[in-house]
């Protein structure tokens, strides 16, 4: 008998994330990034890419019809990247090449989701330290996930008999449209593994909980220091973040966030001209 309950799957997920100007998306190599990627998740888990998707619309199955497929296009804007066992998946997005009319900043993203196992952060982690020396990211997570949320949006997988919906609110858009304030200290939320930025160790919030021993900072890659929090810290840290508007998506946070001047001036930084983007 069929049941829409069961016990919920975990899977561990990396996002990183980097802001660039038109020139620099239109010169990315973002089919660099996805090999380098798909060959550290092969590495760790033996695993190999069953379906690429590029730009929504076009799919190929094998890495040599994608790479040829992917160079006919324009740009690649989005690519999906689906393998033959579940939890596993890769996603890529450098969306301000899909604008005619480019907002000043946009973002490069690239997630990657595997099953959660004992040693499925610490992959995580190595894969990120090799990412990050092909690609200077300026902010990223890894956290866990239940399988009825969608793996890099984080929204609401709703499963019924006739199949499945997903609940879209406004903390994507909100997402997408301030993301640049990741420089200047903000974060999308907080995660037992936190990727940040010398803009992040200078937010007085970050610094009150650092003076506290809330979490362990050290060097990650270039740039990026990795903010490793415990489950007791997590709740911590999430209320200080909170509170002080340091959180960009977080419901808590979010109100709190864009009722700063700096969330406006990054909103118009990243809206594309004549758009109606959620403030």
């Amino acid at each position: 008998m069929f049941s829409i309950f069961r016990r919920r799957k975990k899977n561990t997920i990396l996002n990183l994330y980097r802001v660039v100007d038109i020139n620099e998306a239109r010169s990315y190599d973002g089919l660099a990034l996805i090999e380098a990627a798909l060959t550290g998740v092969g590495r760790s888990y033996a695993v190999e890419p069953e379906n690429f998707c590029a730009n929504y619309t076009k799919e190929w199955r094998s890495w040599r019809a994608f790479t040829a497929g992917a160079n006919r296009l324009p740009e690649l804007t989005y690519a999906d990247v689906s393998f033959g066992k579940e939890g596993f998946s890769l996603h890529y997005t450098n969306s301000l090449v899909n604008f005619d009319e480019p907002p000043e900043l946009g973002s490069l993203h690239i997630g990657i989701s595997v099953p959660e196992t004992e040693g499925s952060i610490e992959h995580m982690l190595s894969l990120a330290k090799d990412l990050c020396r092909q690609s200077p990211f300026e902010y990223g997570y890894i956290h866990s996930l239940a399988d009825n949320l969608t793996q890099f949006g984080e929204q609401k997988i709703r499963r019924t008999i006739s199949g499945m919906s997903v609940r879209v609110d406004r903390s994507g858009t909100i997402w997408d449209y301030h993301l640049a304030a990741i420089r200047s200290g903000f974060l999308r939320s907080v995660y037992a593994v936190n990727l940040i930025n010398e803009s992040h160790l200078a937010n007085p919030a970050i610094g009150k909980l650092l003076q506290r021993n809330v979490g362990v900072v050290s060097p990650f890659e270039g740039e990026l220091k990795i903010w490793r929090l415990s489950e007791a810290d997590l709740n911590s840290a999430l209320e200080v973040l909170a509170e002080s508007g340091s959180l960009i998506w977080h419901e808590r946070g979010m109100e709190k966030f864009l009722a700063q001047p700096h969330a406006s001036e990054v909103h118009m930084r990243m809206s594309p001209a004549r758009a109606d983007t959620p403030k």
